[in-house]
């Protein structure tokens, strides 16, 4: 049960299609590593690329974040002065005794809804009028925050 394997007929019988087999390998592996610098060739542009559209990427998340923040803090601000849209309006419904409940996540019922809807003419034309204040203030800020940085 010992006897070696027989040895392949083309290795033994025919060196010359040995060798020519050896040469169709090593050409292959030789145009497989010019393939491969081919690519490093053209990867180092496209990776510089990469690097820059990542850098733009993060430059702009950290913008959204210090942007996301200044409103927030401005928002804020508005709301603990008094000066705010939301607190005008909130300002122009206790006028007229009517309520946004807390506890319904801020919405009117029952009878703030026929309040509102009572006196719904004079009540929108207080919002509108603090709109337009509000408007014409911002666009006054705006104006003077464009002066300032030319």
């Amino acid at each position: 049960g010992g006897d070696p394997p027989p040895a392949t007929p083309a290795a033994t019988e025919n060196p010359q299609a040995t060798d020519d087999l050896q040469q169709k390998v090593q050409k292959s592996i030789q145009n497989h590593k010019e393939t491969i610098e081919t690519c490093k060739k053209e990867i180092a542009p496209l990776k510089k690329i990469l690097d820059n559209m990542i850098a733009g990427t993060n430059t702009s998340k950290n913008y959204l974040k210090k942007t996301k923040g200044k409103i927030k803090d401005f928002k804020n601000e508005r709301k603990r002065s008094g000066e705010g849209i939301e607190s005008e309006m909130v300002t122009v419904l206790k006028r007229f005794r009517i309520e946004i409940r807390a506890y319904h996540g801020g919405t009117l019922h029952g009878k703030d809804v026929r309040k509102l809807m009572n006196d719904s003419s004079d009540i929108f034309m207080l919002f509108a009028n603090i709109l337009k204040a509000k408007r014409m203030q911002v666009r006054r800020q705006c104006d003077r925050s464009s002066m300032q940085k030319v």
